[in-house]
C-alpha cells in the first residue's frame, strides 16, 4: 500500500496516487462505513465498521484480527505512539463504551459512557484526551487506561456535550467545539506533554490517518 490512500462508502478501498485500486476488504456488513480509518506506523489499516467490529487489515489488504466493539461503532479510531488503538463504541441500546485495543487486538473497556460518542479522541505523547457525555472532556494517561479511573488525570466540566474532535496545540492546550462554542482547555497536571506535531488534530495530524508519529513506512 505504498504510497496509497484508503477510502470507502460501503467498504474500505486501498488506492494508489494514479488512481489503481489496491485491494478492497469486506466487513461483515453491506451496510456503509460512517467513519475515518486510522493507519498504523507499519501500514496496517484500522476499520471500524457497522457490523460491530474494528478491523485490522494488513497492508495487502488481507484481515489481521478483529475486535468486537458491540452491536456497531461509528467513532473514528485513533492510533497513540505505542500503537494501541482507541475508539467507542455501541455495546447495546442505551449501552455505550470506550475500548482500549493492543496492537496484538486484545481489548479491554476504558469507561462505560452514558450516549453514543460520534467523535475521535486525540492522543498526544502518553496521554488521550476524550469526550466523556454528558458535558465533560476528559484527560487519560495512555499507558494506565486498562486500570480504571486510576487512568483519569482530568476532567474539565462543558455546558454542552462536545460536538468535535479535539485538537492540541503545541503548548498542549487541547481546543474543541461545544455547541456554538469554541473552547481552550489547559490541562493540568505535572507539566503538559509536548507535542509531536505543532498542531495535532482530527484524525491525529495534516495526513489524517489517526496515528501519532512520524509518516507511513511502505511494506
Amino acid at each position: 500500500m505504498a504510497g496509497g490512500v484508503v477510502a470507502g462508502s460501503r467498504r474500505p478501498v486501498a488506492v494508489t496516487p494514479a488512481g489503481n485500486i489496491c485491494w478492497a476488504f469486506a466487513t461483515g456488513t453491506e451496510l456503509e462505513i460512517k467513519s475515518s480509518p486510522a493507519a498504523g506506523v507499519d501500514g496496517t489499516v484500522y476499520v471500524p465498521s457497522l457490523d460491530g467490529n474494528l478491523y485490522s487489515v494488513r497492508p495487502d489488504g488481507t484481515e489481521r484480527w478483529h475486535f468486537r466493539c458491540g452491536s456497531y461503532t461509528e467513532s473514528s479510531p485513533v492510533v497513540e505512539g505505542a500503537g494501541n488503538v482507541y475508539v467507542a463504541g455501541i455495546v447495546a441500546a442505551g449501552s455505550y463504551a470506550e475500548y482500549r485495543v493492543t496492537p496484538a487486538g486484545l481489548g479491554h473497556t476504558v469507561s462505560g459512557l452514558s450516549c453514543e460518542v460520534e467523535a475521535a479522541a486525540v492522543a498526544v505523547t502518553g496521554r488521550v484526551y476524550w469526550s466523556r457525555p454528558w458535558r465533560a472532556l476528559q484527560g487519560y494517561d495512555a499507558v494506565h487506561t486498562d486500570q480504571g479511573d486510576a487512568g483519569v488525570l482530568w476532567s474539565a466540566a462543558l455546558e454542552a456535550n462536545q460536538t468535535s474532535s479535539p485538537v492540541v496545540a503545541a503548548d498542549g492546550v487541547v481546543y474543541f467545539m461545544s455547541d456554538r462554542y469554541l473552547y481552550a482547555v489547559q490541562p493540568v497536571g505535572p507539566g503538559l506533554p509536548p507535542a509531536k506535531s505543532s498542531w495535532p488534530m482530527f484524525r491525529a495530524n495534516v495526513r489524517h490517518t489517526g496515528r501519532v508519529g512520524a509518516g507511513i513506512k511502505a511494506n
